[in-house]
């Protein structure tokens, strides 16, 4: 059965957004909307289906853009089958009435007499999270595609969430692959996760549950939190004996053979592309002030001497490329595993995505120490949106584990 959706695209706050991160793909989600289009269909980056997903249908293909600064690329999306929608600006300060033109549409196609299965928004803009609320009491399966920073709540409140480095890994696919080659690595992970079909059997539905809550995950999630997942797909599950597995691990091993479960006290499951279970181990290692951080804020659980390897891995790939979040966080990536200490892509990313957020120049020159203090800036920044009140000796401790200092002995480890 084919997935009838509705995608919403604003296309100001998602070029934008990927500009900030990555040049090179804002410019191809721009001018070859056919690229990502294939990608959210489930479709491979030659158009071909893919096999194993199931395929998704847009009935309504919008696009709102303001005219003025990006007229230029609106042919591209009519030649794509979207319906553009102007929204010149308003304001001298340029804002335009491109938010409050999806949310009445959304509305519109939610009353409309064509039951549209699924929700695609393509914005990082928090205030479409009373739209996705509505739309999941209305039983609607909601995706957001985001090309910046979001707030965690937007994150929580829609079923899929699409991260900025999936979309540019999606739209610049072409450029870094042999023509023909089926989509993989980052932009695949982002069509896997759809909703549950009619006609499918409930094991699949539990299975496609427990993939989506490991994914969203940012690092390895408990496994009583996705056994409690797949729980709520099939309350019966234990009954079954978790389908003749004998337990979640033995489900987990049987069903789901591409993660992976960990069986510590208390396990943890994880999805080995983009997980490490040092992520875990090493948050378990923090100091309780720091293992506390890296849980309401979800910086990257690091130990302070993969950090300080971080920051001087990224200085050194910004002295010899420039700066486009794909590749750039594939090559910091893989330096870092390749001088035994391998920071994960996730993490990568997440500090990448930070830096950008606070401004600080990612261009040829900036010294470790200059990322490493920015990204300390960032860290308190994120501490104070989680309302949590540091000390000036908390600050102190933070500072020290970013830049590669001494946090042993601070406290005991959480």
């Amino acid at each position: 059965m084919t997935l009838k959706s509705a995608l919403f695209v604003d296309f100001d706050n998602i070029y934008l957004g990927l500009r900030d991160m990555d040049p090179g793909a804002a410019e191809a989600f721009a001018a070859r909307p056919d690229r990502w289009m294939n990608w959210l269909e489930g479709r491979s980056a030659t158009g071909e289906a893919a096999q194993g997903v199931p395929d998704r249908r847009f009935l309504v293909r919008n696009v709102y853009l303001n005219p003025e600064a990006f007229g230029k690329y609106r042919a591209f999306f009519t030649r794509s089958g979207f319906r553009s929608i102007d929204c010149p600006p308003l304001t001298t300060r340029g804002k335009n009435s491109a938010d409050i033109s999806m949310v009445l549409d959304i509305m519109d196609a939610l009353a409309d007499e064509t039951r549209y299965d699924e929700f695609v928004i393509m914005s990082a803009d928090a205030d479409f999270t009373p739209v996705l609320q509505r739309l999941r009491a209305k039983d609607r399966w909601t995706t957001v595609v985001a090309a910046s920073v979001s707030a965690a709540a937007f994150r929580a409140t829609c079923d899929v969430f699409v991260t900025p480095e999936q979309l540019a890994a999606a739209s610049r696919w072409d450029e870094f692959h042999p023509p023909g080659e089926p989509l993989g690595g980052d932009a695949e992970r982002a069509v896997v996760v759809l909703p549950q079909q009619a006609g499918s059997d409930r094991r699949e539905a539990v299975v496609r549950e427990v993939h989506r809550v490991v994914r969203a995950a940012p690092r390895p999630l408990a496994a009583a939190t996705a056994a409690h997942a797949a729980l709520s797909i099939d309350p019966s599950i234990k009954d079954s004996a978790w389908y003749g597995a004998g337990s979640f691990s033995g489900f987990v091993k049987t069903h789901c053979s591409d993660l992976e479960y960990v069986p510590t006290s208390p396990g943890y499951i994880l999805d080995p592309t983009l997980h490490s279970f040092e992520d875990q181990g090493g948050r378990a290692q923090l100091p309780r002030l720091l293992a506390q951080v890296c849980a309401l804020t979800d910086v990257p659980a690091l130990q302070p001497d993969a950090y300080a390897l971080l920051f001087e891995v990224l200085a050194q790939d910004l002295r010899n490329s420039a700066f486009q979040l794909y590749p750039t966080s594939k090559r910091v990536r893989d330096e870092t595993e390749a001088r035994g200490n391998p920071v994960t892509r996730n993490a990568v990313n997440f500090v990448l995505k930070g830096l950008v957020y606070v401004g600080q120049s990612l261009a040829e020159g900036v010294t470790a120490d200059a990322l490493a203090d920015a990204w300390v800036d960032n860290v308190y920044t994120l501490c104070a949106n989680a309302r949590m009140s540091l000390s000036d000796e908390d600050r102190g401790l933070i500072r020290r584990w970013i830049t590669g200092g001494d946090i042993s002995g601070s406290d005991e480890p959480a």
